[in-house]
């Protein structure tokens, strides 16, 4: 049930932004290709970041373990602030790299 109010919660936000975009911006369907685009390029990037955070806290929590005596857990890694601010990471990231693209093309 909880699944399917945050969808729902999603769903009627995602149908207001666009018809708030439509009505205020005059945005059209048309450019919706190259949005999806940039979109999945942000996640891709985000999801690099998380895998790389994680990775990173994984390896650095292991070589603690081997170089001194005291016991860390790798649970520590299981953090959902690697989550947000891999997101923030990857939306600056690609924020930077679609401004700099912008200015060489």
């Amino acid at each position: 049930m909880g699944t399917i109010f945050v969808i729902a919660v999603l769903a009627v936000s995602s149908l207001a932004a666009a018809a708030l975009l439509r009505w205020m911006a005059g945005a059209t369907a048309n450019r919706l290709p190259g949005v999806a685009r940039r979109t999945l390029e942000f996640v891709a990037l985000w999801l690099l970041c998380l895998v790389l955070n994680v990775g990173l806290g994984t390896i650095g929590v292991l070589a603690f373990r081997a170089l001194t005596a005291r016991f860390v857990s790798v649970y520590i890694v299981n953090d959902d602030s690697f989550v947000i601010f891999s997101a923030l990471q990857a939306f600056i990231l690609h924020a930077w790299l679609t401004t700099r693209l912008r200015d060489v093309g």
